[in-house]
């Protein structure tokens, strides 16, 4: 059975979602609707897939973007600048040491739970922020709402829909930042990436307007040594469907990243691996590093126009 429940633990309120053998999502709603921890089941055991934030003060600096939702951009916006509609708007520039804006900004804004639903197999709760447009540097109004889905077979997925809620166009981009780990060194995990081509970028990984073709990764191989923070145009899916994965020889599992793609969807992934090492950032996003500017996957909603897709993770 499948069940939703609150949870205080931790010195932070979670909505937990919880399934069979230990399985279940934990949700921070007030950083984000932050996806905290991920356990998911195979074989009657469960298994922990995110290295996520333990306590409130591992929710500081960039910490924060562990797990989170990266809304109204994904990645950077050079010098936090951008010219939409004949007019020039200055974000804040939040990676400072690079002068860039990264990652949107409700990563740390609180979320609302709307709707839950229980059943058997599977249970979803659905999230809800409304952004009110008062930053200058993004005056446009918006709701946001997140279905996040724990399934028996299908394991977990997020559906997202953004609204333009103002009386103009908005410029709109749509990621997620999700750590996953084995416990242990990922660079023994074998990686495959279904990559159309690499975005080549400068020192400040702003793209140059370049691209490379890039196949290493279409067969599972070693991450060994390779040091990642790359954005890839990922081919288009079979049946709307791209997937990425990653396999841990020690336990024979695999996790497996799956994104729609397609018109509007997530039709790139950006691959980070932290100093450290022990996780690898796999992060499905609709759109290119600096899309405000250069336009690469960028959605435009009119007035009361929506966009939606979804993404999800299964445990092979």
């Amino acid at each position: 059975m499948f069940n939703i429940k609150e949870d205080y633990s931790g010195d932070l309120k979670r909505i937990l979602i919880t399934g069979p053998a230990g399985s279940s999502v934990s949700i921070v709603p007030e950083f984000g609707a932050n996806i905290n921890d991920l356990i998911l089941e195979k074989n009657g055991k469960a298994h922990p897939l995110l290295a996520g934030n333990r306590v409130r003060d591992d929710f500081s600096e960039k910490g924060v973007f562990n797990g989170a939702k990266l809304v109204p951009f994904p990645n950077r916006i050079k010098d936090g600048a951008y010219t939409f509609e004949g007019k020039r708007y200055q974000l804040e520039q939040n990676y400072p040491e690079e002068h860039n804006a990264c990652h949107g900004f409700i990563y740390d804004r609180e979320f609302m739970a709307e709707k839950y639903e229980q059943e058997p197999d599977s249970a979803y709760v659905t999230l809800v922020h409304f952004y009110d447009g008062s930053l200058a540097g993004y005056p446009f109004e918006f709701k946001i709402e997140l279905d996040y889905t724990l399934n028996r077979d299908r394991g977990f997925s997020c559906r997202t829909r953004i609204k333009n809620l103002g009386g103009k166009s908005m410029p709109v981009g749509d990621g997620w930042h999700p750590f996953f780990t084995f416990r242990g060194k990922i660079d023994t995990a074998l990686l495959r990436l279904h990559a159309e081509r690499k975005i080549d970028v400068d020192d400040r990984l702003i793209p140059t307007g370049s691209a490379s073709s890039y196949g290493a990764y279409g067969i599972p191989v070693m991450v060994g040594n390779t040091a990642f923070d790359t954005c890839f145009k990922i081919k288009p899916g079979k049946n709307g469907i791209q997937t990425t994965e990653l396999h841990d020889k020690g336990s024979g599992l695999t996790i497996q990243l799956w994104q729609e793609t397609g018109e509007n969807k997530y039709n790139y992934i950006q691959v980070f691996i932290p100093p450290d090492r022990s996780s690898i950032a796999l992060e499905p996003a609709t759109c290119n590093i600096n899309a405000f500017n250069n336009l690469e996957g960028l959605i435009i909603l009119k007035p009361a126009e929506t966009y939606e897709a979804a993404y999800g993770v299964r445990l092979l």
